[in-house]
């Protein structure tokens, strides 16, 4: 999911001016800008710069989350976002038959995954970079299931 944030950041500094000629020649001199003060060099004023920058989520396993019977994986997972209110990180996966259990310990904190196919992993209230453990156990299943992780803005 890709959104944008927009922030702003104000100065004062001494007002500079930039003639054409003094632009021309710091063309000229393989880019050089040759800039000249005002007569009013002592005044200020200001200028606004305004950047967009994309909110970017992401959480990305050292290798992939597979559920499969006797096979008690563990890993590290990186979340990421940028985003200052916080992510949600979500795993998919397909739903569980009628029978079927997973129990996924991830930060520390035992999930047992619902048969609906998604669960809510982690929720952080702010912007971060981590590296969270995960590990999986108490697994049965009739094939093997990999789940996908996706972190998404609060």
């Amino acid at each position: 999911m890709l959104k944008t944030t927009r922030m702003a950041l104000s100065c004062q500094l001494p007002s500079l001016r930039l003639s054409a000629v003094g632009l021309l020649r710091g063309m000229m001199l393989g880019g050089a800008l040759v800039m000249q003060p005002s007569a009013a060099a002592a005044a200020t004023s200001g200028f606004r710069v305004t950047a967009s920058v994309p909110v970017m989520c992401l959480a990305h396993p050292d290798s992939t989350i597979t559920l499969a019977n006797g096979v008690l994986s563990s890993g590290k997972v990186t979340e990421a976002c940028n985003k200052p209110g916080g992510y949600t990180v979500v795993a998919s996966y397909r739903p569980l038959e009628t029978g079927e259990h997973a129990t996924l310990i991830y930060n520390g904190v035992q999930i047992s995954l619902p048969a609906s196919g998604s669960a809510v992993l982690h929720v952080s209230s702010l912007a971060t970079i981590v590296s969270v453990a995960y590990s999986v156990s108490d697994v049965q299943v009739n094939s093997p299931i990999a789940l996908e992780l996706d972190a998404q803005p609060a």
